[in-house]
């Protein structure tokens, strides 16, 4: 039985969500519609290095979600899986974690997107768990701001050796795309870089001696 991590955006899927689920929110939440320029201004300073992604999602939790119910955005992130996600999915690589939990090894989505977002998808694909940017919610309501750090970079990696522990940590496989999972890849003993995204049945192993 094996330990494997999965990375969501540009792994699982073919691109990023966040642009089509932003719009999608705002579509379907009655925001004013200053907010999703807005958004989208923030995700170009995001691209190109202009600003973190812990300051995204902040930004995005503020303009978007803040004041809804948990609820309500549970159920439209549901309705966003079931109509938009589905043609987007990398097949290849959703493929390989449904087999590495057929047999039996601990699979986990390790992903800088929101908990309430990637959720629904660990009971779809029977994963064990996720580790996520975590949202505040207060009296059943979304507070507008993430608690800790957004799931990115080197956080992904401290989070799930402050769970596992190093020496389990160092055994893992793990499966991403981007260049801030090379904490994460370069650490475990088998890390598959997945891309490029025009091509994303191509994957690198980073495997250790």
């Amino acid at each position: 039985m094996s330990l494997v991590f999965f990375d969501f955006d540009g792994t699982l899927t073919t691109k990023d969500t966040i642009w089509p689920f932003a719009t999608f929110l705002w579509a379907n939440c009655g925001r004013r519609r200053g907010a999703r320029a807005s958004i989208f201004l923030s995700l170009m300073k995001l691209k190109l290095h202009l600003t973190s992604n812990h300051v995204f999602k902040e930004q995005f939790m503020r303009r978007l979600v803040q004041g809804e119910s948990k609820k309500g955005i549970e159920s439209l992130t549901e309705r966003f899986h079931e109509t938009q996600l589905e043609p987007i999915l990398n097949r290849a690589v959703v493929r390989l974690l449904l087999e590495h939990v057929e047999q039996g090894d601990d699979v986990y989505l390790v992903s800088s997107n929101f908990d309430f977002f990637l959720r629904p998808l660990q009971e779809r694909w029977n994963v064990k768990g996720i580790f996520a940017t975590q949202t505040e919610v207060r009296d059943g309501y979304f507070a507008g701001r993430i608690l800790g750090q957004a799931c990115d970079g080197k956080e992904k990696l401290d989070r799930v050796i402050a769970c596992f522990g190093e020496r389990r940590t160092r055994e893992a496989v793990a499966y991403a795309d981007s260049r801030s999972d090379c904490f994460l890849l370069e650490y475990v003993k088998t890390g598959h870089w997945v891309g490029p995204r025009r091509n994303p049945g191509v994957m690198r192993s980073l495997s250790q001696a």
